[in-house]
């Protein structure tokens, strides 16, 4: 009796004992992450990377990117909502009729059916002003720069890293005006009998043989270099702001008048499986979500056991590698003559005004874990973070400058004293930023002089002590570390000078205990860019008035503060350009809710034949001027007449398209009054 009375007592310590071993590990399940591994919850669309639209004589033709093949064909409708193609690949090119407005329907994650993105096919005249996507604007602005001196369409015919579309795309806007159609030479001027240089998108496909590129330069001979002959060519020209790494996604959460799309960027997430020691008993974690230079930076460790621990992190280590964390804005003034470029056309003060803000909020926690019983006595827990932002100005002639920089720290600590040598060096950032802005991220060609007065930089304009916290836990609340509303700055553009205007970012944790503990630490940023140019006319170059923005915030309401800032920015300017959402929410009658876009006002006269009198729609033609009606290629006068009354160039157009015998097309339009000789470049719908 008393053996079995033992077997039993040991038996109900021995389950005792398990019991309590199980309390003390926790739960074993380890399939789950601790961290939301994404932290927005929308139903989102497929991601656009790229898309533009190319202009020949017989149709048009959408060249769109997707982040990754649709897993279910996407439809283009027209404005009657018939579905005209669709888009199953991740890559496609699709002819169109010119002229007319679509849209893109497909479901989204949560398996809806909703249009995401629209878009026409209508010729926009840029004249002097216009924007490409990131990809190929950077691309091309690798022809600009100390010791080059190629024109753009030799550089295009060399290139191996643009497809036939993107260089077509750069022809277009850059000698073209907007429109490829007026490369197209008539019967009348086909002596030899060849195809159509670019009648759709079909003939592109003859874009990397010599005849076409002979053909091309023929064009731009006649269409950029014709009478009144000018002596140089330049035109202002932007990468569509892409704030980062990541795909561009189009929502339409935030919208409250209508269903269109909402231009928004969805986070780059990074986030791998938890890292286990010991079971499910101590593990690390981190979930790092990006849109440029913004954030949400998480990290956390767990333990229960007598063991120490430390988890260290920096996104990025800028000791490691130039700075990945950054928003953009860029600007080139391209200026060429006939032979090569030319940074001596009168284009050399060009002032770009610009404003600038990153505003974070860094927290920290160190605890004591759940009550664990055999952990033994005794535990401590620390947590420390910091999060830096540094404004950077940069051209490939005039090399770089720290405009501003701050810095905001979270400390927490129980029972320990932290080690506060584990932060970032400046001059460790000082590296990074300079190899980023210089170099395109090798920090060994980075000149050590330039580092060391890019780190002095640095620590001259970080006035603010960093925000430690006593006790357990902090939260150093909301911190402007650079810019902020109302800020203003400035840099002049040269000629083949491409500019960046960046907010780099940097941030780090420190996790770590002894014997069942929890610590971490969490970095939310906030930022924005804008920037603007004024009209500025010269005998060889004329620059639109411009302005960008570019935002990554987090949620509806930074998304808001960020804009009714940009807003104010651009009425300060003031910013002639009138406002396309004067009816919309108050404050973002320029910008509406989009987190990027630009701008572009049609001020110059045309490019290729000089304006003296009449410019706009609106200005008078006196009585009893004669015209001629040219081909903008041969010259050939294709109609004489005399205005028998006062009338408007506007309305002068609108008597050419009703008289039948003219396409949708540019001309020249040679005006006599009282001897004095006007040529335009008009365009007839």
């Amino acid at each position: 009796m008393k053996k079995k009375i033992l077997r039993k007592m040991t038996l109900l310590a021995g389950l005792l004992m398990l019991s309590l071993t199980n309390y003390a590990q926790g739960e074993s399940d380890t399939s789950q992450p601790i961290l939301d591994p994404n932290p927005r919850f929308e139903c989102n669309f497929i991601g656009i990377e790229q898309e533009f639209i190319l202009h020949f004589k017989d149709e048009s033709a959408l060249s769109i990117d997707f982040s990754q093949t649709p897993t279910e064909p996407l439809q283009i409708l027209d404005k009657d909502n018939n579905i005209v193609a669709i888009l199953d690949q991740r890559k496609n090119a699709i002819s169109l009729p010119t002229y007319q407005h679509f849209a893109i329907q497909g479901k989204n994650s949560c398996g809806e059916i909703g249009l995401f993105y629209t878009f026409n096919t209508i010729p926009q005249i840029n004249r002097e002003g216009f924007g490409l996507p990131r990809k190929i604007y950077s691309e091309w602005t690798t022809n600009f720069g100390e010791g080059q001196s190629q024109r753009t369409i030799d550089f295009l015919r060399e290139n191996k890293n643009l497809s036939v579309l993107e260089k077509l795309l750069i022809i277009q806007e850059y000698y073209f005006d907007g429109d490829l159609a007026i490369t197209y030479r008539g019967e009348m001027d086909n002596e030899n009998d060849d195809p159509p240089l670019l009648g759709g998108l079909r003939d592109s496909i003859l874009l990397n043989t010599p005849p076409f590129w002979g053909r091309m330069n023929d064009a731009i001979d006649v269409v950029v270099w014709g009478e009144p002959t000018d002596d140089c060519h330049c035109k202002t020209t932007w990468g569509f702001s892409n704030n980062g790494p990541g795909p561009v996604t189009t929502h339409s959460i935030y919208l409250q008048k209508n269903y269109t799309p909402y231009k928004w960027y969805e986070h780059d997430i990074d986030h791998p499986s938890k890292v286990h020691k010991g079971g499910s008993n101590r593990y690390t974690e981190y979930r790092n979500a990006t849109k440029g230079a913004a954030k949400m930076l998480d990290g956390k460790m767990y333990m229960k056991g007598s063991h120490s621990d430390r988890y260290q992190q920096k996104f990025p280590d800028p000791a490691q590698a130039a700075s990945t964390y950054r928003t953009v804005l860029g600007y080139t003034l391209a200026c060429e003559n006939k032979q090569e470029q030319d940074d001596n056309c009168m284009c050399n003060d060009r002032i770009l005004e610009y404003t600038a803000s990153y505003v974070n909020s860094v927290s920290t926690n160190a605890k004591e874990n759940t009550p664990c019983f055999l952990c033994g006595n005794g535990w401590s827990a620390y947590a420390q973070a910091e999060d830096w932002a540094i404004l950077t100005v940069s051209s490939k002639k005039q090399g770089i400058k720290i405009v501003d920089a701050g810095r905001a720290n979270s400390k927490s600590e129980k029972n320990t004293t932290v080690n506060k040598d584990w932060n970032i060096k400046i001059i460790d950032l000082a590296a990074s930023v300079t190899a980023s802005a210089v170099t395109g991220g090798t920090s060994s060609l980075v000149d050590s002089a330039l580092i060391k007065r890019a780190a002095e930089d640095i620590k001259y304009l970080i006035y603010n002590p960093p925000n430690y916290g006593g006790g357990s836990t902090y939260n150093s609340g909301g911190n402007e570390l650079l810019g902020g509303c109302g800020s203003e700055y400035s840099v002049t553009l040269r000629p083949n000078d491409p500019t960046n205007i960046m907010i780099h970012s940097y941030g780090a944790f420190d996790l770590g205990g002894h014997t069942k503990w929890e610590s971490t630490a969490h970095i939310g940023s906030d930022d924005y860019l804008a920037a603007y140019m004024d009209y500025k006319e010269t005998d060889e170059c004329c620059n639109e008035e411009v302005f960008n923005w570019v935002i990554g915030v987090n949620g509806g309401q930074q998304n808001l503060n960020a804009l009714r800032c940009i807003n104010a920015f651009y009425q300060l300017g003031p910013v002639n350009i009138p406002a396309k959402y004067s009816n919309g929410l108050q404050d973002l009658w320029w910008t509406d809710r989009d987190e990027w876009g630009s701008e572009v006002s049609s001020k110059c006269p045309s490019s290729y034949f000089e304006v003296f009198v009449v410019q706009n729609d609106d200005h008078i033609i006196p009585l009893g001027t004669s015209y001629q009606v040219a081909s903008i290629l041969t010259g050939t006068v294709l109609m004489t007449s005399i205005t028998v009354e006062e009338i408007t160039l506007g309305d002068l157009k609108t008597v050419l398209a009703n008289e039948g015998s003219f396409r949708h097309s540019f001309y020249s339009l040679k005006l006599v009054s009282h001897n004095e000789v006007q040529y335009l470049k008009i365009y007839i719908d």
